[in-house]
C-alpha cells in the first residue's frame, strides 16, 4: 500500500531531522525573500546552501575578522580584506 502525502512528507522530514538538520520559520521583508530566492536561483544551489553561506560570512563580518570595503571607483564592488 502506497503511503500518503502526509506520510511521505513525515518521511522527508524525519530522514532530514536524523540527518542532523532542524527546521526553522523566520518572517523577513519581501526584499529579502526575492533576494534569496534570486540568488539560489542564479547559482543553481537551494536557499539552505545561500543561508548557511551568509551565516559563516556574517559571523566574520560582526566578528570584525573579515572587512568589506566598498571600491569607490566600481560601483556595487566591495574587497575583501581579513
Amino acid at each position: 500500500m502506497s503511503m500518503t502525502d502526509a506520510e511521505r512528507q513525515a518521511a522527508r522530514r524525519r530522514r532530514l531531522k536524523q540527518g542532523g538538520l532542524q527546521r526553522i520559520s523566520v518572517y523577513v521583508d519581501q526584499e529579502t525573500a526575492s533576494t534569496l530566492r534570486q540568488i539560489a536561483s542564479q547559482h543553481h544551489r537551494t536557499q539552505a546552501d545561500v543561508l548557511q553561506l551568509s551565516m559563516r560570512v556574517a559571523a566574520r563580518l560582526l566578528d570584525g575578522s573579515v572587512v568589506l570595503t566598498p571600491k569607490p571607483s566600481e560601483n556595487d564592488s566591495w574587497s575583501i580584506e581579513p
